[in-house]
């Protein structure tokens, strides 16, 4: 199970939190074969 922690300023929109973690997920499922299911961030 991958588990990211992510710490961002304030500043951001609900999108953009929500495309970033759209994104990072893909790229750990694409990486290293993850099952999204697994994917913790």
């Amino acid at each position: 199970m991958p588990n990211l922690n992510v710490y961002l300023v304030e500043g951001y929109s609900a999108e953009q939190k929500a495309a970033l973690l759209q994104r990072m997920t893909d790229a750990v499922v694409d990486s290293i074969a993850a099952p999204r299911p697994s994917v913790r961030i």
